[in-house]
Order: structure tokens, then sequence, then C-alpha cells
């Protein structure tokens, strides 16, 4: 067998370790806090369902008062007066206000996605060229829902070729899918996971998130969290 060559110098001490944690808090102590935050109803206030929840069992180190609107007008107005913190918007209406009180409130976070669909009850929508002729509802009217759906119609040549008709809020169009009365409508999730629990002749038509790719090399940007500067500077 061939020689063994014993190791030279001691390798059998291990290297003296500290149990001293020298690790240096980076994060400042914070206070807790007190926010009014307003959002809208459907997708660009679920992300903030967990924290609701929390919220109401005491869970969270700092308090909040929500406010749920339908509309984006009402949560527009509470932020020109500065009534609230935080704010859950659509991306134009986050460029609009942030001009309207000149820069108070600011953009931190991009929180919802592409989250449209088109649905029908039928098969006769198999492609976007298939709505020519056709009446759409819709909701979103003055939000970003319209105008990814103005933008996917123009690019594809179908402007004035479909009537879209606006309902005010994402429950009222799902309720009238749900009872069969509209028959091809445009909802965003979470109505969309909705509406085919509850009506299973409803199918998805179009994914608008994936007409926005055809069409546009950027991403399906909805909705976004606006802070006031106020707010940031106090915590």
């Amino acid at each position: 067998e061939p020689a063994v060559t014993e190791p030279t110098g001691d390798t059998t001490t291990e290297p003296a370790v500290s149990t001293e944690d020298t690790t240096a808090s980076t994060e400042p102590e914070r206070t807790p806090a007190s926010y009014s935050v307003a959002t809208l109803k459907g997708p660009t206030g679920m992300g903030l369902a967990s924290l609701m929840d929390k919220a109401a069992k005491g869970e969270t180190a700092n308090t909040y008062a929500f406010t749920l609107a339908g509309d984006p007008t009402a949560v527009s107005a509470s932020v020109i007066k500065g009534e609230v913190d935080i704010a859950c918007v659509p991306v134009n209406l986050a460029s609009v206000l942030y001009t309207k009180t000149n820069g108070a409130y600011v953009c931190v976070a991009v929180n919802t996605l592409g989250v449209l669909h088109i649905l029908e009850n039928g098969n006769s929508v198999q492609s976007i060229a298939d709505l020519e002729g056709k009446t759409l509802y819709a909701t979103g009217l003055g939000a970003t829902p319209e105008y990814i759906l103005n933008y996917i119609l123009e690019k594809n040549g179908l402007t004035g070729k479909v009537t879209v008709e606006y309902k005010t809020e994402h429950s009222e169009l799902a309720a009238l899918m749900v009872s069969g009365e509209v028959v091809l409508g445009m909802l965003p999730e979470p109505n969309v996971t909705t509406v085919l629990t509850k009506n299973s002749s409803l199918r998805i038509a179009l994914n608008l998130t994936e007409e926005w790719k055809k069409v546009s090399e950027g991403e399906s940007v909805q909705g976004c969290v606006v802070v006031s500067k106020k707010a940031i500077a106090e915590h």
C-alpha cells in the first residue's frame, strides 16, 4: 500500500468562534404610527387585504384607518384635500394628483400590473378582431382600464368599430354578467374569478395583458401606491 503522509502542522484545532453579536443594526428604531389609507375596491386595493385583516385584529405595529371607494374620483378628492397619508390609485390618476398637489404626493410602488380580461357568454370572440361590430361592457372609465382598452383597440385598427358601454363599479358589471344580462364584458381580477365561479357559461375570451404585449414593448401597469411627503418625512 502507498505510504500515508501525515499532514504537517496542527490541523485539528478549530478556529476560534466569537459568540458575541457584532452585527450593528442598520434599521433605525421606529415608533408605531397611525396612517389613513384610501383605496379602490377591486384590484387596486386587493393587495391590502392581508394588512386590513391584520390591522383589524390588532396584529400590526402601526394603526390604520382604511377608506374603500368604488370610484377613483372619491379617492382623488381625499388626496387633493390632504386627508390621507397613503392612497392606492390608477397610475394615470397618480400623475394627475402629483400635479394637482404640487408634488405633495409621490409614487412609492407599483402594486397592480395587468389584470384585465374580456369575458364572453358564448364563443364568438376568439381574437381581438372579433370585437368589431360588437357592444362591449366595461368598467374603469377615466382610469387605466379605459386607456388600456382604447390603446389596444387603436393599435388593432378597431377605434370606432367597437361600442363600449361603461358601468360605474366592477361589482355592478360582475352582477350583470353573472345574471346573463351582459354577454360580453371587460373586468379585472378578482372579479373575473368571482364571475366565472358563479356562471359556468362564461369563459375568458381575451387576456388583455397578452393583447397589450402584442402592441407594446412596455409592461401593462394599472395601479400604484402614492404617499404624502409629509408622512414620509415624519416616518
